[in-house]
């Protein structure tokens, strides 16, 4: 793969992590995005997507019509409720727009405020889900929400 990118690992003790970078193609992938990429690219789409620049307003309308309990894999920090591609995550710091994924080695959140002003990207270089770590996904959505609160700027 061109470089740069970030080499994902299978953990699974008590072997030793394995790269698998290029095991599973990026193409077919949920978190393709962690994969060929650096953080700063996804920071700035999700600002642009989870923001209310990117669509026009009735596809905004569209997007934002949000069900709630719907949940990407692995959940996103807080409450979620799902929406056209994208997932309003309610947090004890206030609302952020994004997504999650993961694949063999990868897992991420992009995550933006609505006004698009602020966002993070959270990325793991190895697969978190029920089915593969069954504790870690709650553990990793408390650290999702404390990065959340620790955006800068007025809440």
């Amino acid at each position: 793969m061109p470089e740069p990118y970030i080499h994902g690992c299978d953990v699974s003790p008590p072997g030793e992590p394995q790269d698998v970078s290029e095991l599973v193609s990026a193409s077919g992938s949920w978190a393709c995005g962690s994969i060929v990429t650096t953080p700063a690219e996804p920071g700035a789409f999700i600002r642009a997507y989870g923001g209310p620049s990117l669509a026009s307003a009735g596809t905004r309308k569209e997007q934002l019509g949000f069900l709630p309990g719907g949940a990407s894999e692995p959940a996103g920090p807080g409450t979620n409720a799902a929406g056209a591609a994208i997932f309003r995550y309610t947090t004890r710091c206030g609302e952020l727009y994004g997504h999650t994924g993961n694949t063999p080695g990868y897992t991420l959140l992009a995550a933006s405020t609505p006004d698009g002003a602020r966002s993070l990207v959270f990325a793991v270089d190895t697969q978190v889900d029920k089915a593969v770590k069954a504790r870690l996904p709650a553990r990793l959505r408390t650290v999702h929400e404390d990065f959340a609160c620790a955006l800068p700027g007025d809440r």
